[in-house]
C-alpha cells in the first residue's frame, strides 16, 4: 500500500525516479486516490496521456469525458470508458 492511499494525499505518490515501474507506481497511486477521493482533477496531475485517461474513465460519471480528449485520446477513452461500465 502506498503511503499516499493511507493518507489520501498525492504528494506521497511522487517521487523523483525515472524507472519505469516507479511511475506506473505513481500512477496507480493517484489513479487509487482519486477514486476513493471521487477527485477527478488529480487526474490531471499525471504527465503520461494513457494513464491520465484511464484514471478519467474510472470516475467518469458518462463517456461525454471523453470530449475534452484529442486526437487519438478520445477513442483510446471512448473504449476504457466501455471497459469500465460493462459490469
Amino acid at each position: 500500500v502506498c503511503l499516499g492511499m493511507l493518507t489520501k494525499n498525492v504528494s506521497y505518490c511522487i517521487i523523483q525516479s525515472p524507472d519505469v515501474l516507479s511511475r506506473i507506481t505513481i500512477y496507480s497511486c493517484i489513479k487509487n486516490i482519486a477514486i476513493e477521493t471521487k477527485n477527478i482533477t488529480l487526474c490531471d496531475t499525471m504527465d503520461y496521456e494513457e494513464a491520465e485517461w484511464k484514471c478519467k474513465t474510472a470516475l467518469a460519471e458518462n463517456i461525454s469525458i471523453c470530449d475534452q480528449a484529442e486526437g487519438p485520446w478520445k477513442d483510446f477513452c471512448k473504449v476504457e470508458y466501455i471497459k469500465n461500465n460493462l459490469i
